[in-house]
């Protein structure tokens, strides 16, 4: 298993992200993870448990970060002083985003598609950014969950978010009970991540293997929606729409999502994203016809190509 999957490992074996824990808490890999400031070494244990015939008894230690050591008393022979490498009563602290910076590294995640905010639920869920799928001007959200089922959050709500985009990939430790929402794809960290010559890379073929599961973004070569930059582009349009608010970001997106049925009745679109009642508390008065319309009775729909062929 490569370093990357170890220490996604060691946090779903964690009771807490926020915890101190001990250097042979780490499988064995404690030093590699502190030379990669995943870790940040805390402090020392300052007092251990000791065998004593069929029970443990509780013993002060002394430290010396000189030479790396610690010291105690016997419990069973009082005179006698016990010497230990100092390491084993190192407590360290997680560094999560430091080794969630190194994972975005290695999976390409374009700068300007990083997460500015990756906690989602925390301690629980994060969101590392968006990858490019292809050539395209599609990209699909990568997150990284730990324990998932223990969080107190309700976690697949949060990513039903309209304002969350879909299709991604959701790199875990281990196997999730039931299936992903939202058309998520689950795949285990060191399943996507290999080691060969040049140290810890990207499995290119797992990556494109999960990247072909995600619906194509365009209905035409000439129709997109970019989710992360709020860009939209159709066939009538000569130079794409570029949404900078939230709330009009998330209504195109509930719209993108839903562009292959007839249409979305407003009211669902005010409960998926919080908008406003109508469109043009939205986008401005009748300036949202360049890129929707309604067939009536309070439904709309994107004026994509592939409507008025029908």
């Amino acid at each position: 298993m490569n370093p990357h999957a170890e220490f996604l490992a060691c946090l779903e074996q964690a009771r807490s992200v926020d915890a101190n824990v001990l250097a042979d808490e780490f499988r064995g890999c404690a030093e590699q993870f502190a030379a990669q400031r995943w870790i940040i070494r805390q402090g020392y244990q300052t007092t251990i448990l000791v065998p004593v015939l069929n029970a443990e008894e509780e013993v002060e230690v002394a430290v010396d970060e000189e030479h790396g050591i610690y010291t105690y008393r016997s419990p069973a022979y009082p005179r006698r002083f016990l010497t230990r490498p100092l390491e084993d009563i190192s407590t360290y602290a997680f560094n999560v985003d430091a080794w969630l910076d190194a994972i975005a590294e290695i999976l390409d995640i374009e700068n300007a598609h990083r997460a500015r905010r990756r906690d989602i639920i925390d301690g629980h869920l994060w969101h590392l950014g968006d990858v490019r799928v292809g050539r395209t001007h599609q990209f699909a959200p990568i997150y990284i969950a730990r324990r998932l089922l223990q969080c107190a959050a309700d976690w697949r709500k949060q990513m039903f978010d309209a304002a969350r985009s879909g299709h991604g990939i959701v790199i875990t430790a281990s196997d999730l009970d039931g299936g992903l929402p939202n058309g998520h794809q689950r795949c285990g960290l060191d399943a996507l991540l290999i080691s060969d010559a040049d140290g810890v890379v990207c499995d290119r073929d797992v990556m494109n293997r999960l990247l072909r599961g995600v619906p194509a973004d365009r209905c035409e070569p000439d129709e997109w929606f970019d989710e992360r930059k709020g860009e939209l582009k159709l066939h009538h349009m000569t130079m794409p729409k570029v949404f900078s608010g939230e709330k009009q970001k998330a209504v195109i997106a509930a719209f993108w999502r839903g562009r292959h049925e007839s249409s979305i009745k407003w009211s669902d679109v005010v409960a998926r994203t919080g908008c406003g009642r109508d469109p043009d508390s939205v986008f401005g008065k009748k300036v949202w016809r360049e890129w929707l319309e309604s067939p009536g009775h309070g439904h709309y729909r994107l004026r994509l190509r592939e409507q008025h062929r029908s």
